[in-house]
């Protein structure tokens, strides 16, 4: 039987509370800001090159900073904007209620917050007509010609911090028989309609479109998963692979990462990132970026570049043509989240920050 929405919410607050009490973070003042450029001198130790180029914070890097509380997460590039979510600002007593935020590369302001229901299920994604979150009674669609919620698809949203994905002429979500991810939703973004419910008979972490398929891992079976949109089979297509978590899809290849499960601390030379190739599921590549990446970290690729987001070091940058980690920032920082886009990366904090960084 399933569990009821109030109770499924309860389980979120309490698993998220304990989390949130952890950490032990601070809320900030929504105010922009601008920590100090970085110096010719700071700007060349940045630079690509065949070592890690360390530096020693992320003031070194910085271009602007936005303090909008509510663990903002998931950058997502669309409409000429950057679109956050913050959805843990009533747990974290900041002052915030959940909301996505929309930036203004131009002026690092946010322009627009659109209120959501609530959170439990916390997805952000993009179709080509139309901005997609994931809340506590499935997913809302925001018009970003108004910047208002238009139309919302209800399934039993997922426990779960996980990026939408866009692919085949659809969106692509996280559902749930229980409370964790075990289920995907696809949804019709013509009509606003669930087209097909996939179970996957497992739980699931990430989900990223690419190569013609939906890529799936499965922390708890090992397994990436690839989903055929011709006909929403599930295949397991990868094994082997130590709790992978994160996946992104390269200019050529997918990148997963592992230790999902696992303590966000990993020895030095721990294999953290794989790369895999989608055509066979092999893995080609196997890089140490100095930690685990745990259920609250991200990673993006460009085509010169997959980012990391982690805790210390905070951001490397691994070169897909090696393999190899060819940039670092050794600043700590409690989760969040990376993307790159209108020339700069993006660095989330929980504590409530946006961070626009040099690349």
């Amino acid at each position: 039987m399933l569990p009821s929405t109030l109770a499924r919410r309860a389980i979120a607050l309490l698993l998220v509370w304990l989390v949130v009490s952890a950490c032990g973070s601070a809320p900030l003042s929504p105010t922009p800001t601008a920590p100090p450029m970085a110096s010719e001198t700071d700007q060349a130790s940045a630079s690509p090159s065949s070592t890690p180029a360390a530096t020693d914070a992320l003031a070194a890097r910085g271009i602007a900073t936005l303090d909008i509380g509510g663990g903002p997460d998931l950058p997502t590039e669309a409409f000429g904007s950057l679109w956050i979510i913050a959805v843990d600002g009533p747990l974290m007593n900041d002052g915030t209620s959940p909301a996505v935020h929309r930036i203004d590369p131009d002026t690092n302001e946010v322009i627009a917050s659109v209120p959501l229901p609530g959170r439990v299920c916390q997805g952000l994604g993009a179709s080509p007509e139309a901005i997609w979150a994931c809340g506590p009674d499935g997913l809302v669609r925001i018009d970003p010609a108004t910047n208002e919620v238009v139309a919302s698809v209800d399934f039993e949203a997922a426990l779960v911090v996980s990026r939408l994905a866009y692919g085949a002429g659809s969106v692509w979500a996280f559902a749930t028989t229980t409370v964790g991810p075990d289920v995907v939703v696809r949804v019709d973004p013509t009509t606003n309609t669930i087209a097909a419910t996939i179970e996957l008979h497992r739980t699931a972490g990430t989900m990223a479109f690419g190569f013609d398929a939906l890529w799936v891992t499965s922390p708890t079976d090992d397994h990436l998963l690839r989903i055929d949109p011709a006909t929403n089979a599930v295949e397991e297509w990868s094994d082997d692979l130590e709790a992978p978590g994160l996946v992104i899809v390269g200019a050529d290849a997918l990148w997963v990462s592992l230790l999902f499960e696992e303590n966000p601390q990993s020895d030095e030379d721990d294999v953290t990132v794989v790369r895999i190739e989608p055509e066979t599921g092999d893995v080609t590549g196997s890089i140490a970026t100095g930690e685990a990446l745990a259920t609250s970290f991200g990673m993006t690729a460009t085509a010169d570049g997959i980012w990391v987001r982690g805790s210390d070091p905070i951001l490397v940058r691994i070169d897909p043509a090696t393999n190899e980690v060819v940039d670092r920032i050794d600043a700590r920082g409690g989760p969040g989240d990376v993307a790159v886009a209108f020339g700069s990366v993006w660095v989330t904090a929980e504590r409530g920050e946006v961070i626009r960084l040099e690349p």
